[in-house]
C-alpha cells in the first residue's frame, strides 16, 4: 500500500514537474513574443517620427549620373525653392536603379522627380514608365542634352522636358507649376449643406463616424459632414488606415500604439477594433518601417 501510495505520489511530482516546465516555457515564449513586437512597435514609431518631419516637405529627387551637373541642378532647384520660402528636402541619385527601388518601396516618396534621359544601366524614359507603373503621382520633368527623345518621352505624362543646360526661366516655372498641382492642392473636400470643407491631408488627425454622419478633425478643429466611412476611404491616401469599424486614423500623425489604442501627436487616443487587432498593428510597422 505504502509501495503503491509513492508511486502514485512520484508519478504525481512527475507530472507536476512536468506540467511546471510546460507553464515555465509558454510564460517566457509569450514574454518574448511581448518584447519582440514591443521591439518592433517602438522601431516603427521612431521611423514614423523622424518621417514625420518630412511630411510636410515638398520632397524632389534628382536622377543623373553626371555628378557635376547633378551638383548644378541641386543648386538651381534650391535658388527657386528658397526664394518662394517652400519648405523642401532634395535626395540626389547617380544610378536610375536605386530610384526605382524607392519608388517601388514607397511610390510616394516624391513629389517631383527630374531626369536625365541618357543614363548607364537605365534610361530616363523607361524609369518614368516604370514611376508611373509603380502608381507613383509624383511630377518629371526631363533634362537632357538629346532632344530626339522628346516625343516618346511626352508618352509619360512630364511636366515639361528641357534641354541641358536647364533654362533658370523654365524650369522655375516647371517646379512651381508641380508644386501647386501635385502638392498644396492635395486636400479633402466634404459638403455639408451649403458649406464646403477643405482639409489638407496632413493635417487631418482622425475621422470618426456616428450612423451617417462623419466627425473630421484636425489638430485645433473638426467639422460634421454626410457619409460613411466606407465610401471616404476611396479618397484617402494610403497613410490612413480603418483602426475600428467607427475610426479612421491617419498613421502619419500616430506617435505610440498599445493594445487596442493609437495616440496621436495631439495626445489623443483612437480605439483599435478589438478584432483586428493583430492586422491593424502589423499595417502600422509595414507603413512605418516601408
Amino acid at each position: 500500500m505504502c509501495s503503491f501510495s509513492r508511486c502514485i505520489f512520484n508519478k504525481n511530482c512527475t507530472k507536476s514537474a512536468a506540467f511546471f516546465t510546460l507553464a515555465q516555457r509558454k510564460r517566457e515564449y509569450l514574454k518574448r513574443k511581448r518584447e519582440i513586437l514591443w521591439g518592433r512597435r517602438q522601431c516603427a514609431i521612431i521611423i514614423l517620427l523622424r518621417r514625420r518631419e518630412a511630411l510636410f516637405l515638398y520632397r524632389i529627387a534628382i536622377c543623373d549620373d553626371e555628378p557635376l551637373f547633378a551638383e548644378s541642378l541641386h543648386s538651381q532647384v534650391d535658388d527657386v525653392l528658397f526664394r518662394y520660402e517652400i519648405q523642401y528636402c532634395v535626395t540626389v541619385f547617380s544610378d536610375p536603379r536605386e530610384l526605382l527601388s524607392e519608388l517601388l518601396r514607397n511610390p510616394d516618396a516624391f513629389h517631383l522627380v527630374l531626369l536625365d534621359i541618357m543614363m548607364e544601366n537605365m534610361n530616363g524614359i523607361d524609369l518614368a514608365r516604370a514611376l508611373r507603373e509603380s502608381k507613383s503621382r509624383a511630377g518629371i520633368i526631363f533634362i537632357t542634352a538629346n532632344s530626339s527623345f522628346a516625343l516618346e518621352g511626352y508618352a509619360v505624362r512630364p511636366i515639361q522636358y528641357l534641354l541641358k543646360p536647364a533654362d533658370p526661366v523654365k524650369l522655375r516655372e516647371a517646379i512651381l507649376f508641380d508644386y501647386d498641382q501635385n502638392f498644396t492642392q492635395k486636400r479633402l473636400l466634404v459638403s455639408s449643406g451649403q458649406k464646403t470643407y477643405s482639409f489638407a491631408f496632413p493635417d487631418i488627425t482622425y475621422i470618426e463616424v456616428y450612423g451617417h454622419t462623419l466627425k473630421i478633425h484636425t489638430e485645433n478643429d473638426s467639422a460634421q459632414c454626410p457619409g460613411t466611412l466606407r465610401n471616404l476611404s476611396a479618397s484617402l491616401p494610403g497613410c490612413f488606415l480603418r483602426c475600428h469599424k467607427s475610426y479612421i486614423v491617419n498613421l502619419a500623425r500616430v506617435s505610440d500604439i498599445k493594445r487596442y489604442e493609437f495616440t496621436l501627436d495631439t495626445k489623443k487616443r483612437v480605439p483599435i477594433g478589438k478584432e483586428n487587432y493583430l492586422s491593424v498593428q502589423n499595417a502600422f510597422v509595414s507603413y512605418a518601417t516601408r
